[in-house]
């Protein structure tokens, strides 16, 4: 019997019979089997992609290939997650969404800025009220002074002054 013979047969392909035999050598029959191993053989090692019509063997053990279509599927489906992710990501940075480690960077010098120069005002506006006070008033002081301090600090505007 040659390989025409068989595929015809068994309504595959000659290049599936001969892919069949390269990819499961040590269970394909030989030539002089009969059509029911040889239906046996095929019957084990093909299955047919529904997407595409066509026959194509198991997976070998190990190799990469999916042993099944619900697999293919979920692997696809991972894909395309993966892929909508990259591309949200990249039209947030295109649409200016998201915020760079230099911005940040930049901006948490102008807040360390903003809070020394008032924290020294602070200082330089109480020191000459709690000269010559009791322990007790400077503490009121200067407790009053840090309270106006950060109330300043608490606004946007401190930080972030609005255009003239």
């Amino acid at each position: 019997m040659t390989y025409t013979q068989i595929s015809k047969a068994l309504k595959v392909s000659r290049p599936t019979i001969l892919r069949l035999r390269k990819d499961f050598p040590d269970t394909a029959p030989d030539l002089s089997s009969t059509l029911d191993d040889w239906r046996r053989f095929v019957d084990a090692n093909l299955v047919m992609d529904e997407d595409t019509r066509r026959d194509k063997a198991r997976p070998i053990p190990g190799s990469k290939r999916y042993a099944s279509k619900a697999e293919l599927i979920k692997q696809r489906v991972i894909k395309l997650r993966l892929e909508n992710q990259a591309a949200r990501e990249r039209l947030a940075i295109l649409k200016r969404e998201t915020v760079t480690v230099q911005e940040v960077k930049d901006t948490m010098v102008g807040i360390k800025a903003t809070v020394t120069r008032v924290m020294l005002e602070m200082s330089a506006e109480v020191a000459p009220q709690i000269a010559g006070k009791s322990p007790a008033e400077c503490e009121r002081l200067v407790a009053s002074a840090m309270r106006e301090s950060l109330e300043r600090l608490s606004t946007p505007d401190a930080y972030f002054p609005s255009p003239v």
